[in-house]
């Protein structure tokens, strides 16, 4: 019988959501910011944008962020630790 070989893939795992609540859907300042963030740290994750307090509106935003580094960091400084969340 023909041996059979494993083949060993990395398992990366799959990029996360990262979840951005703007709880003043009006605060164009901040869409601006966090807009320019973005810009700085393109990569593979999708983000999606949360607005209002009540948090019924989710956009997914279309360009992607690296949330491997600084960007849900500086975020979270820019927003509130409770608008940012990674998943």
């Amino acid at each position: 019988a023909p041996k059979t070989y494993e083949r060993g893939f990395v398992n990366t795992p799959a990029p996360k959501k990262l979840f951005v609540n703007i709880k003043d859907p009006d605060d164009h300042s901040a869409l601006h910011a966090l807009r320019q963030i973005c810009a700085e740290f393109a990569g593979d994750s999708d983000i999606v944008l949360v607005l209002g307090e009540d948090k019924k509106s989710a956009i997914r935003l279309p360009f992607k962020v690296n949330t491997r580094g600084e960007l849900p960091d500086r975020l979270m400084i820019m927003l509130g630790k409770d608008c940012v969340v990674l998943r």
